[in-house]
């Protein structure tokens, strides 16, 4: 049996788009003060160089080559190589481990942290619907998004696909339900949603590596007291 694992990319991704965003500000202030290498009238007179003596006057000071060329070096090499560096120790580290990071909490606290407003929506009308049929038109639809939109913006904030995300959950309540022995497992398929057995077999095996059954046996005699069948 295989188990499906469902990396933290968003984090990733966030120090991606941080890497690139100060790659392109850093290759600009260097650009800039290789310009004043290059020309240095520019030093001091910034405006009056770039319009050809449209603007007089004595310049921003605060660009000169001596005050923007810590800021190049800082905009490099901590900014732009530091957020590829985290990038890639996320990414890299998840799949040598084969497991997802501990806390999503934990990974997003150098980055926003915010859900969008469309995909809070979408979680609770999941939550509140989650024993009924779920297609992407109706979670979309109650979530006020077009489907491609929709499913681009859920991926991000989650990253789950819609489908997986409601079979995470459902099978997070079959854990529940299958600690009661009194139940079937056939019936905890319907309760939970799934619209046949083998369904529900599949589903479960691919995100827990077990079978049902296997997983009730399991659970309830490591819940059973040493010496109870004695």
């Amino acid at each position: 049996m295989t188990t499906t694992i469902t990396y933290d990319d968003k984090t990733v991704r966030r120090f991606m788009n941080a890497s690139i965003f100060w790659g392109i500000v850093g290759m600009l202030v260097g650009l800039l003060a290789a310009t004043q290498l290059s020309w240095w009238q520019m030093n001091g007179k910034f405006l009056e160089t770039i319009t050809f003596g449209l603007f007089k006057g004595e310049g921003l000071a605060y660009i000169t080559f001596g005050r923007i060329r810590p800021l190049h070096t800082n905009a490099v090499i901590f900014a732009f190589v530091g957020n590829m560096v985290f990038a890639g120790v996320y990414y890299s580290t998840q799949r040598l481990c084969k497991c997802r990071t501990a806390s999503d909490l934990l990974s997003a606290i150098i980055s926003d942290n915010s859900e969008p407003e469309a995909v809070a929506r979408a979680r609770n009308f999941i939550a509140k619907n989650l024993e009924e049929p779920l297609p992407l038109a109706l979670v979309a639809r109650h979530a006020g998004l077009s489907e491609s939109h929709f499913c681009r913006v859920f991926k991000e904030a989650t990253g789950l696909t819609l489908t997986d995300y409601v079979n995470r959950r459902r099978i997070e309540w079959a854990k529940k339900e299958l600690l009661k022995p009194e139940v079937r497992v056939s019936e905890i398929a319907f309760q939970i949603g799934y619209q046949s057995l083998s369904q529900f077999n599949r589903s479960f095996s691919r995100f827990t590596g077990n079978s049902p059954s296997n997983f009730r046996r399991e659970e309830l005699a490591r819940a059973t007291p040493v010496g109870a069948w004695k």
